[in-house]
């Protein structure tokens, strides 16, 4: 079996549900857990990942509560071109969450939202949806040059009046700096 389930993940670690909230010096930070939908162990081309009812009510219930909210997936839910990317070129279905555009319409109907950082597409990459960056990082152990080199990627967010500034370091570095 390559995939735990939610129930033995949350054993595991230790962990009520999968997706959560907190706050850090008066930022939410908001952390979704998508759930992959088909059985991609048999058939690796089964499979897509959603942010599930459930979850999808509790998003709302936690941005309706109005402070700035930073939002952390695996998943994307930005429309993103993923041309020459070497994992998912012409894949987007396999990259991104299929209901995207209901997450997105959900995120920016609040106002609170500063950004939505997330992984799984293996590059860095910022993408702008009605003012809100939906901000890619590309993974720790990834190998960014297909050649053996591991990205080794990692960030610092420092949020200081009003200014999100994430810089990512290790041999795919980015910087994204924006006024909120």
């Amino acid at each position: 079996q390559k995939t735990l389930s939610f129930k033995d993940l949350e054993n595991l670690l230790g962990y009520e549900k999968l997706y959560y909230s907190f706050e850090v010096d008066g930022i939410k930070c908001i952390c979704l857990c998508p759930e992959v939908i088909g059985d991609h162990r048999i058939d690796p081309f089964n499979i897509k990942a959603i942010i599930g009812p459930v979850q999808i009510k509790w998003l709302e219930e936690e941005l309706y509560k109005g402070k700035p909210s930073i939002i952390f997936s695996h998943y994307s839910a930005a429309e993103m071109n993923l041309k020459d990317n070497y994992w998912f070129d012409g894949a987007s279905k396999y990259a991104l969450l299929s209901n995207r555009d209901e997450v997105r319409k959900i995120i920016e109907s609040n106002k609170n939202v500063i950004a939505y950082l997330n992984g799984h597409v293996h590059w860095n990459n910022v993408t702008i949806h009605e003012n809100i960056p939906y901000i890619t990082q590309q993974s720790i152990s990834e190998n960014f040059t297909n050649e053996g080199i591991p990205a080794k990627t990692f960030s610092i967010v420092e949020i200081k009046d009003n200014i999100f500034d994430m810089v990512m370091y290790g041999n795919d570095r980015g910087h994204v700096k924006f006024e909120f």
